[in-house]
């Protein structure tokens, strides 16, 4: 079906970064230990932007990096990978608005009635009465003091003033407390994706069935046709069914296997409608948006479980020749469920559903 190289790379592609639990573990990765690095230099000077880049490459090449090939297909940019989960991204953090957001502290420090000792020497020995919003900068300061009035000049370019800087500033202190993710927030500026991304955000799913599910219905998945797009020719076809071409809309609706599999998850639920839209799904449910209904959190869950194993299958009768029928996956998905809503909810709620499961 593949030729030779095609094969190799595409199965480096997913036996390393497509499978979900991959992704899910490169991203914990990536946020305990890089930007565990950047809390520390983040929040003492202004990292340069050529030194940011480098960083984001790196990361990238990680996520997307092909071990042993030293080559990457990236679907989804980094920038929209460090977009909350709100905005459709993996609520990476963006690293030119951390360290703005870590830096501007120090600025509301040095306004502080209450200032430490830090502020008060900076007050003493290097402002010497200059209001720090009229302070320019001076090769003589430090680093981490010329990175401070950077932000600063940044702040008051974004607000539109120096009064609304200031307004800005006093609104994400709360007493001795600077509230930082607000400040993050402000910088990063993120934009939401819409409605379908609250679906994902219910606690009972999967982390790593939340980042297929979401790269699902961004269309940002390997599929064939995303392969092809990027410049390899070979022959797409569905492997489940063998007689259409795949992409997105095919392999997770279209295709009769994954319709057989969605309509006995939906009948399993007592849901007989069936929706061709990933997206639809996300922003349909019958159940309502209660935290505490374990009606819903099983629709959503079980929406992300099908997306996931639905991938997982297909990834292994590509590359591993494993194939699991569609009562297989449909039973387990059940169990995967069921063990998520047993964590948060009492089973005598869900009886139903326990009694129409395989074992």
């Amino acid at each position: 079906m593949f030729d030779p190289l095609v094969t190799k790379i595409q199965k480096k592609v997913f036996h390393w970064s497509s499978h979900s639990l991959s992704y899910a573990g490169k991203l914990q990765m990536i946020s305990s230990v890089v930007f565990g690095l950047d809390n520390y230099w983040g929040a003492s000077i202004l990292l340069h932007v050529a030194i940011i880049k480098k960083i984001e490459h790196l990361c990238s090449h990680f996520f997307w990096g092909i071990p042993g090939i030293g080559r990457k297909m990236v679907f989804k940019s980094w920038k929209s990978i460090c977009s909350p989960w709100s905005g459709g991204g993996f609520n990476i953090k963006d690293l030119p608005s951390w360290n703005r957001a870590l830096l501007v502290k120090w600025l509301a420090l040095l306004i502080a009635p209450a200032s430490g000792l830090w502020a008060k020497w900076q007050h003493v020995y290097v402002l010497k009465g200059t209001d720090i919003w009229c302070l320019q900068a001076k090769d003589s300061f430090s680093a981490s003091l010329k990175g401070i009035l950077a932000v600063r000049d940044f702040l008051v370019e974004s607000a539109g003033s120096i009064q609304n800087a200031q307004a800005l500033l006093q609104s994400w202190v709360h007493g001795s407390h600077f509230h930082l993710h607000l400040a993050y927030d402000f910088f990063r500026a993120a934009p939401t994706q819409g409605d379908w991304t609250k679906g994902l955000s219910y606690s009972s799913i999967f982390p790593c069935h939340h980042i297929t599910c979401s790269m699902a219905a961004q269309s940002q998945l390997a599929t064939q046709d995303n392969i092809k797009k990027r410049g390899y020719q070979f022959a797409n076809r569905c492997n489940f069914c063998k007689a259409s071409e795949e992409d997105h809309g095919h392999l997770f609706f279209s295709c009769p296997f994954t319709a057989q599999v969605w309509s006995s998850i939906l009948s399993w639920m007592s849901l007989p409608q069936f929706s061709s839209s990933l997206l639809h799904l996300l922003v349909a449910c019958p159940f309502g948006s209660s935290r505490n209904n374990w009606k819903t959190h099983c629709y959503y869950t079980s929406l992300a479980a099908v997306v996931n194993q639905l991938w997982w299958e297909r990834n292994q009768r590509i590359f591993f020749h494993k194939t699991t029928d569609a009562a297989g996956l449909l039973s387990k998905i059940k169990r995967l469920v069921l063990a998520r809503l047993s964590i948060k909810f009492p089973q005598s709620l869900f009886s139903s559903l326990l009694d129409h499961s395989v074992p």
